[in-house]
């Protein structure tokens, strides 16, 4: 089958992984281009037998939103007229962009977009269930496909890469290290965090927040919030590919303490590095992870640090196994059979 991916980001190694799977069972795949406009002229885009939508804000987003109720409506309104013996599915990341000015406006045209869909593919109950009861899907359209792990995807600690890890942040050997790792934007709560960490007063404990921070109203907000803790580092920089096993070594812990988010593949990460991880009751987080690790309130995750800041670090490593282990099985190779499976039955209309 000829399927098309749409939008394809270079350096997201999920679709790396997820293309490299579905080649691999006898498909090709090709990179929609993104835009209203510039997708329905992706050179060979009309000769494909599955269209696979990925994330969709870039078509409903925008400064204006009369405009963007045109643009959005006009894409549509393409696309029903462009489908002809093609088949349309889309994996549900988020039913609604985390940055979205006119999210009312996103969901209604999401919910017109569903209808357009063949099938959809989703990576946890949670989202089934949103979508049943929220958009009213027809649960018969939906497949659940585990998201892959990232065992191995990334290349193995370097000795001397750990070694300017630590000496940049200069943390005594004993210390127990809670760490967030990825973009720092408002939905993902790393203030809830730092009032967190601060309220435990834990001692030989240390919290390492890393990423790149785009808002930089946030970003005082959350220096302001730390005011120079000496237990707490915010380092705002992109961790690269080849430095992300040297951070996941460092950390004892990893939080993600999430206001809202329907998958995550960070928390994929990092249990994929045998990390205990402490997530907070939403969306599909809890789906993966024991409930003596997932929180509902921010005096509940204070307790929370307590408990893993007493915990030993062979304890600690037993629970991050058990966090591997969960996860062992959903193969990006398993992901890609079963989406294969996906574009036969309904394209076949066999469900």
């Amino acid at each position: 089958m000829k399927i098309a991916f749409v939008p394809v980001y270079e350096n997201n190694p999920y679709q790396k992984e997820l293309i490299k799977s579905i080649v691999s069972f006898e498909n090709d795949v090709i990179k929609a281009d993104t835009g209203a406009k510039a997708f329905f002229e992706t050179p060979g885009i009309k000769d494909v037998d599955v269209i696979h939508f990925h994330w969709i804000d870039a078509f409903f987003t925008g400064n204006n939103i009369i405009l963007v109720f045109i643009k959005s409506l006009i894409f549509l309104i393409r696309l029903v007229l462009f489908k002809k013996n093609k088949t349309y599915v889309w994996t549900v990341h988020n039913l609604v962009g985390h940055d979205s000015k006119f999210p009312k406006l996103e969901k209604f045209m999401c919910r017109l977009f569903l209808r357009m869909m063949d099938g959809i593919s989703v990576h946890n109950q949670y989202s089934i269930d949103r979508l049943v009861s929220d958009y009213k899907v027809k649960k018969y359209k939906v497949f659940l496909i585990p998201h892959g792990n990232y065992i191995n995807a990334y290349p193995n600690v370097n000795t001397s890469k750990l070694k300017e890890v630590i000496d940049q942040f200069k943390f005594p050997t004993e210390s127990r290290v809670i760490m967030f790792l990825g973009q720092i934007r408002p939905y993902k709560g790393v203030e809830i965090l730092i009032d967190s960490f601060l309220a435990a007063e834990v001692k030989d404990t240390k919290l390492l927040i890393c990423g790149n921070i785009k808002d930089k109203t946030y970003e005082s907000a959350l220096i302001k919030r730390i005011d120079n803790h000496s237990d707490i580092v915010l380092s705002n920089h992109f961790v690269s590919d080849d430095d992300l096993s040297s951070y996941f070594e460092l950390a004892d812990v990893v939080v993600f303490p999430y206001k809202n988010i329907l998958t995550s593949g960070a928390l994929i990460l990092a249990m994929s590095f045998k990390k205990v991880c402490l997530v907070s009751n939403t969306g599909s987080l809890p789906e993966l992870v024991g409930s003596t690790f997932v929180f509902e309130t921010q005096n509940d995750l204070t307790l929370k640090i307590k408990d893993v800041a007493k915990m030993t670090k062979s304890d600690l490593a037993t629970f991050g196994e058990a966090n591997y282990n969960n996860i062992y099985t959903n193969t990006w190779d398993e992901m890609g059979r079963l989406t294969t499976e996906m574009y036969k039955k309904v394209k076949n209309k066999l469900r």
